[in-house]
């Protein structure tokens, strides 16, 4: 969204009435967008958000996404200015977050990482496809195996959209 002064931002749009009427809760950094939220355990809400500044960007709230604490650069989602995708995953003991993106500085090198600890670490990881690949979401599949559509082509990044469905231990296992 732009500001009063033209600023882009991102923000959360939410409804206390089961949609009857909606609020716009704060702006959350300067020069984000195309951002994400997902609800962690105890009701915290991670907001993931493009930047142009080669990484992702990332804010917490804990009053349902009104408002939201510093923004911070994860560095280890390294990113070139893309949409990305990010979901909570789970399934019989696992409690993940499943993050996609172009892991690069460029479109390219369509990633899906895991985090077991909130965003805080992404310590399991897996390229889905090592080429041109641009915009993805990701979305955990009722029989517990994780679905990605993604942009990516062999010259340019945005040539198709593929559906990819596998394991989720496919992306903890060398």
């Amino acid at each position: 969204m732009r500001d009063a002064k033209g600023q882009i931002h991102s923000a959360n749009l939410y409804s206390d009435d089961h949609g009857e009427s909606w609020r716009r809760g704060e702006f959350i950094g300067t020069g984000t967008d195309e951002s994400h939220a997902v609800e962690l355990p105890g009701g915290v809400i991670l907001q993931n958000m493009r930047t142009s500044k080669g990484t992702r960007a990332i804010a917490r709230s804990t009053d349902g996404g009104r408002t939201f604490g510093a923004v911070t650069q994860d560095s280890t989602l390294v990113d070139p200015g893309c949409n990305a995708g990010i979901v909570r995953y789970r399934n019989q003991k696992t409690d993940a977050l499943i993050f996609t993106n172009a892991a690069s500085h460029k479109r390219e090198n369509l990633t899906v990482k895991v985090s077991y600890d909130e965003g805080h670490t992404w310590p399991s990881s897996r390229v889905l496809y090592p080429g041109p690949a641009a915009y993805s979401t990701v979305i955990p599949l009722q029989n517990g195996d994780v679905a990605v559509l993604y942009e990516r082509g062999a010259v340019d990044s945005i040539e198709k959209i593929t559906f990819a469905r596998f394991l989720f231990g496919w992306i903890t296992t060398p």
